[in-house]
């Protein structure tokens, strides 16, 4: 949905993301929608393991929001990279466990959690990312906004990690279970070095 820049935001006096949407002032509406939801579904979420917003607007038809930058590794690199035990590989999960669930309490889904959606920071800290395609757990509130960016028979998310419901387009069947299933795929390959389930072609696991 949108390309993340490197930049030094002059108000803050430090370096930030900017994400920018793909295609900016010519993108659809409804993707200009979904990229401005994803603001401010960040803007509701404060935890150290999700990435905050600062800023959001649209200049000159593009819309844009600025975030703190995470200048990390993804959670499979990190954990090759430093080689860790099963012990420390869990110890990262558990503090993604404890964002996720932040966002739970929010009211929010991610739909798209995976490894290079998790960035560890150079102290160490589990980020989440891309709440692109994040749900909206409540109903009452969401607003009609909102239906069509979870219409049902629509499959979005990656395939090797997403949940049966979320695979076949079952909309109204996610709830925060979709993302423990996600959890668990990324517990099971910390475990294992591999995924549960292959296939030739990742799309072949959503037949099922």
């Amino acid at each position: 949905m949108g390309v993340v820049y490197k930049v030094h935001d002059a108000k803050l006096g430090r370096d930030v993301a900017l994400k920018m949407m793909i295609g900016g002032a010519l993108a659809h509406e409804e993707a200009t929608r979904r990229f401005l939801r994803e603001a401010h579904l960040l803007g509701e979420l404060a935890h150290p393991g999700i990435v905050p917003v600062h800023d959001m607007g649209v200049e000159k038809g593009a819309p844009y929001y600025t975030m703190d930058l995470v200048e990390g590794t993804t959670l499979d690199k990190h954990v090759a990279t430093k080689n860790l035990s099963l012990e420390d590989r869990l110890k990262l999960l558990i503090q993604v466990l404890h964002a996720v669930n932040h966002a739970h309490m929010k009211g929010v889904i991610h739909r798209d959690l995976k490894h290079s959606n998790i960035l560890i920071s150079p102290e160490g800290q589990p980020v989440i990312l891309d709440f692109g395609i994040a749900h909206l757990a409540r109903i009452e509130g969401a607003g009609g906004e909102d239906l069509y960016l979870t219409l049902s028979g629509v499959v979005m998310g990656t395939p090797l990690y997403m949940a049966p419901e979320q695979a076949q387009g079952k909309t109204g069947a996610i709830d925060t279970r979709t993302d423990v299933y996600s959890l668990g795929v990324i517990l099971y390959e910390l475990a294992t070095g591999k995924l549960p389930f292959e296939a030739r072609e990742s799309f072949a696991l959503m037949k099922a």
